[in-house]
């Protein structure tokens, strides 16, 4: 029973360091993709997501395709919705939530590079397990 349960953990970890590595090895920040606002034109495949959104701090280099996807993991990882860090002008920064966790990624990505020699092991799923 007891392996049993450290089989399912595991494998759930690899599943999300396998999410997280995407946005780690990219550069990491917080702006919601799918919803930021955007420039008239849409995101082509291999644009980075600052030349697409605004205010992308940490994300720097992040396609710009990739950027939901990346945003999803970190909610879903968290257990929280897209407005527990961003408020309707998503490239606001006044809410604290969204502060923190700009720091929190930058943790997680020097915990990973110091610790682990740069392979993704730590991610948002590790410690809040959603």
């Amino acid at each position: 029973m007891i392996s049993a349960k450290i089989f399912l953990r595991n494998s759930r970890s690899v599943r999300a360091a396998f999410f997280v590595s995407m946005f780690i090895v990219m550069g990491l920040a917080l702006e919601r993709a799918g919803v930021a606002q955007t420039s008239t034109r849409g995101p082509q495949p291999m644009q980075p997501a600052e030349q697409v959104f605004k205010n992308i701090q940490v994300l720097n280099g992040t396609h710009a395709a990739d950027l939901q996807g990346t945003m999803s993991f970190i909610a879903s990882s968290l257990g929280v919705d897209c407005d527990y860090c961003h408020v309707q002008a998503f490239e606001d920064d006044h809410s604290k939530p969204k502060l923190r966790a700009r720091e929190m990624i930058l943790m997680v990505r020097r915990i990973n590079q110091e610790t682990f020699h740069g392979e993704n092991v730590v991610n948002c799923f590790t410690c809040h397990q959603g």
